[in-house]
């Protein structure tokens, strides 16, 4: 009897430690509530894959149109979702924390225009249990600093054939330097003031002569163009303010550092009624604070 109690107090530890682990690991994303791990994986890799649009197959091999390959360390957990929840139940889930958390969504799609399941789950992830029906995935990829590290945050769903749902969290911290890594694309920023009503562009640089080449203004200057918005740019100017400087000083920055970026975007033919410019100084809570930062919002 004390050996089978001694066990089962012995398992519960082993299990606990492991879902404390996970979620540290993890950036804080916590379990879906009553989920079962059913794979973890915790490694360095080398050249990993992340994937930032749809897949597609061409003559046989994987194809996509955004990806990046990267050195690094990866974390990946599969959960099998509890009876009664579906697929999507468990994509809102973990959504609503990588939203919580300040990450920006690169890109994310739902069923049929992921692409493939089959060349998710066994040529992206090799992970088999992750393919089911095209229709029945959700894929989400974003972008977080954590003191400040980067790292990207991938999300897969699908409900299987057998009705079964599982759940794919990975977390890929990259070795080279967030600023080489600064990445964003229209389509991910419109997701995002759409869904957010506010977005942040990070990494476009405070020298005049070279933001029109910067990739993150190229993102937002066809964000403006290709959709016809009218936004605010709010510039945020506590980057490299150090703790000593006034709030006059950092508010001024983050005016001049929204201005620069709305006259090249002017240069570009962007109207300038479309672009109206604001500060916050420090006052946006965003977490990549290291890197000059404008946060958008849609005009109203």
């Amino acid at each position: 009897m004390y050996c089978v109690k001694y066990r089962a107090v012995m398992l519960l530890m082993v299990m606990l430690s492991t879902m404390a682990m996970a979620k540290a690991d993890l950036l804080d994303i916590a379990p879906y509530p009553n989920a079962q791990i059913e794979h973890e994986e915790q490694r360095d890799v080398a050249n990993h894959q992340v994937v930032l649009s749809a897949v597609r197959k061409v003559d046989g091999l994987l194809r996509t149109d955004k990806e990046l390959w990267l050195d690094g360390i990866l974390h990946r957990v599969v959960y099998q979702i509890p009876t009664g929840h579906s697929n999507k139940d468990a994509f809102d889930y973990f959504v609503e924390q990588i939203s919580k958390s300040g990450s920006t969504v690169l890109f994310r799609c739902e069923e049929r225009r992921c692409g493939s399941s089959n060349m998710w789950a066994n040529q992206v992830f090799e992970v088999a249990r992750l393919y089911g029906p095209d229709r029945e995935q959700y894929y989400l990829v974003a972008k977080h600093f954590e003191q400040q590290q980067l790292y990207y945050i991938a999300l897969y769903t699908i409900r299987r054939g057998n009705r079964r749902v599982y759940a794919m969290v990975e977390t890929f911290k990259p070795k080279q330097k967030p600023a080489e890594q600064s990445l964003i694309n229209a389509d991910a920023l419109l997701t995002q003031l759409n869904e957010e009503g506010f977005a942040d562009v990070f990494g476009i640089p405070d020298e005049v002569n070279q933001i029109a080449d910067n990739v993150n203004y190229q993102a937002l200057k066809r964000l403006l163009t290709e959709h016809s918005l009218q936004l605010v740019i709010v510039g945020q100017g506590s980057w490299q303010v150090s703790s000593q400087a006034s709030l006059s000083s950092s508010l001024q920055m983050g005016l001049e550092y929204a201005k620069k970026i709305q006259q090249q975007l002017i240069q570009d033919g962007v109207a300038e009624k479309d672009i109206l410019v604001m500060t916050s100084g420090p006052a946006l809570s965003i977490n990549h604070q290291t890197l000059p930062t404008i946060r958008i919002i849609k005009q109203q």
